[in-house]
């Protein structure tokens, strides 16, 4: 019998919630699902990219 999976929240998108966003799911055209993030202020970007934008290892 297979191991059950274990859900894990996705990184980004728990960092879109906490800065008062919401996900907006999307699906490309082959068919990959990912998610926008709309903020408080309106602008819709890509939840990875807001993420990435936030939290950037420090620089040695």
């Amino acid at each position: 019998m297979p191991a059950p999976m274990v859900g894990m929240a996705n990184p980004a998108s728990v960092y879109c919630i906490q800065q008062g966003g919401h996900l907006l799911p999307q699906k490309d055209n082959a068919g990959n699902e990912y998610s926008l993030c709309q903020l408080a202020d309106g602008r819709v970007i890509e939840e990875w990219a807001l993420f990435r934008q936030q939290n950037r290892p420090p620089q040695p």
